[in-house]
């Protein structure tokens, strides 16, 4: 939710085009909390809204952001504390929504300067050293979260998902 979700007053969103992802958010919202998911499209993407005052509430608590979402989003302490594998099951789901990846290299992308430094060191945490580069645009400031070479196998192997953006790492 922290890459592509949203918080509403009395709902939480999740907008993403990938058939696979949204009913993994469907199945987790009905699996973790007994909540019921609507489909809807919100212009030139699907979403799955999640009506609950008390979710929204909860991830707020959390430390979900109310306002501003991409400029102060950071990876939450309770998965910077935890295990290797809750780091990479965290990593995994912010790779899918914001990080992409090409044949040479891999990419996560934030406007969150937090983000980016919590991002650097989460990946360090299973064995990955991101290269991090700062862009400045005329409307705000992107931050990127990189890395190649044999990082990529490793990258997958850790965090190894059955998703098509994982499994271009392998060919």
């Amino acid at each position: 939710l922290l890459g592509d979700g949203t918080v509403k007053p009395r709902s939480v969103q999740f907008y993403n085009n990938n058939e696979k992802l949204l009913e993994r958010v469907e199945h987790l919202m009905k699996e973790l909390f007994g909540l019921k998911s609507t489909r809807t499209n919100a212009n030139t993407v699907e979403s799955v809204r999640t009506d609950s005052k008390v979710l929204r509430d909860l991830l707020i608590h959390l430390g979900f952001p109310e306002t501003e979402k991409s400029l102060n989003c950071f990876i939450p302490e309770k998965v910077m504390k935890g295990s290797e594998n809750t780091v990479s099951a965290f990593l995994r789901g912010y790779f899918l929504a914001d990080g992409h990846f090409n044949e040479y290299e891999a990419e996560i992308a934030t406007s969150s300067q937090q983000m980016q430094e919590d991002l650097a060191y989460a990946l360090t945490r299973i064995g990955i050293t991101p290269r991090v580069r700062r862009k400045e645009t005329d409307r705000n400031t992107h931050f990127r979260v990189r890395f190649s070479g044999d990082q990529l196998i490793e990258f997958h192997v850790k965090l190894g998902a059955d998703y098509d953006k994982f499994n271009q790492i392998e060919s």
